[in-house]
């Protein structure tokens, strides 16, 4: 019985084993660029003692949505206590601090803010499941596009 090697078959393998490598390699480099949880956690409380004037932070919960950690925690300030924090974190970096308030426009009657509020906005707002939810999308403005004929 003759065994006979294709350099088609030969030339697939090897390009099949070139793949798997070259993916395993890449999920390597992305991973080593995702931030882990517990740095997450440190950059987030940082960002919030050092540039947001916190007192004191408390971190409930991280999560992960698309590989993003946010880390979701409640923090007191001189003038608010017991204020609902997320944090979105990067690459290293605290992109976004976001709190959660009251809004009436919506239909659970919160909303997350870029405004640091004052007063009572934040009163009766609850963390929960819903309010940690992945972020919607940035969608582009819409425009019209023209179809080939």
């Amino acid at each position: 019985m003759k065994i006979i090697f294709s350099s088609f078959g030969v030339r697939s393998i090897i390009a099949s084993a070139t793949s798997v490598w070259l993916v395993l390699l890449s999920s390597q480099v992305f991973a080593a660029t995702s931030t882990s949880n517990d740095e997450a956690k440190k950059l987030c409380v940082a960002e919030l003692t050092a540039g947001q004037s916190a007192t004191e932070t408390e971190v409930v919960h991280v999560r992960r949505h698309d590989d993003v950690p946010y880390v979701y925690g409640k923090a007191n300030f001189e003038d608010i206590n017991g204020l609902h924090f997320r944090c979105k974190v990067w690459k290293e970096k605290v992109r976004e601090v976001m709190y959660l308030v009251k809004d009436p426009e919506y239909v659970n009657g919160r909303a997350w803010s870029k405004k640091r509020p004052h007063g009572n906005t934040h009163k009766d707002v609850v963390l929960d499941e819903p309010a940690m939810s992945p972020p919607p999308l940035d969608h582009p403005s819409p425009h019209f596009v023209r179809v080939p004929d």
